[in-house]
């Protein structure tokens, strides 16, 4: 279907695992009936809500989703929380999707440097997420690309690019292969302190100059 799904259910919240499984398996039965991606996350938070009916949770089942959509030679992006989309064209890792914690509220809001945000105390502190009360807006962009010039990474909060890009960026210049891309970023993160889970897709490869592409079916 050229869709990858990352989402993490949120630590110190009930059954977060259930809540995670609950919105891949969602999103991925909305999009084979044909719905937008954009609405399928929206039925996927709804899904997650029902999770709470007639349970008493001290915290509410949650989960954050970062979903990419790849059709011809366009990308769609729909993400809630800090599980996050990346970009690589053999030297340099762009981070496309912003995530929903406060201190980057305060980033979008002009409020502190996007340096700060990285080291704030409430770097952890979600503001959108699945199954959250009240009103729930995912995040949505989309772009062209050059599937032969770049590729897609998705890492959950525990990849070491969200603490350090430059280094996730050194383990995408030292692989060979996607496989060998996931494993090295797995790695870097677990032995930077690993205090999350981490989950990490590679999404493409080009071996003739060494950067990642993927061949889609086009």
């Amino acid at each position: 279907m050229g869709v990858w799904i990352i989402s993490d259910g949120m630590g110190g919240h009930s059954i977060g695992e259930v809540a995670s499984k609950t919105a891949v398996e969602t999103v991925y039965k909305c999009l084979k009936d044909g719905i937008s991606l954009y609405d399928s996350v929206l039925f996927a938070h709804e899904e997650v809500k029902k999770l709470a009916e007639n349970r008493v949770f001290s915290r509410p089942p949650g989960a954050t989703i970062c979903v990419l959509k790849i059709e011809d030679k366009t990308w769609e992006c729909v993400w809630a929380g800090d599980s996050s989309l990346w970009m690589w064209d053999g030297r340099k890792l762009k981070k496309l999707t912003q995530d929903h914690t406060r201190p980057w509220d305060l980033v979008r809001w002009g409020s502190i440097s996007e340096e700060e945000a990285l080291n704030h105390p409430a770097k952890n502190v979600l503001t959108r997420c699945l199954g959250m009360k009240g009103e729930f807006v995912p995040e949505r962009i989309e772009g062209r690309f050059d599937p032969d010039k770049c590729a897609f990474v998705l890492t959950t909060d525990g990849a070491i690019g969200h603490e350090s890009p430059k280094a996730m960026e050194k383990c995408l210049k030292d692989a060979k292969d996607p496989e060998y891309a996931v494993k090295k970023i797995i790695a870097a993160s677990l032995h930077a302190g690993g205090r999350d889970n981490v989950t990490v897709l590679v999404v493409g490869w080009c071996e003739r100059k060494g950067i990642l592409k993927r061949i889609l079916g086009f």
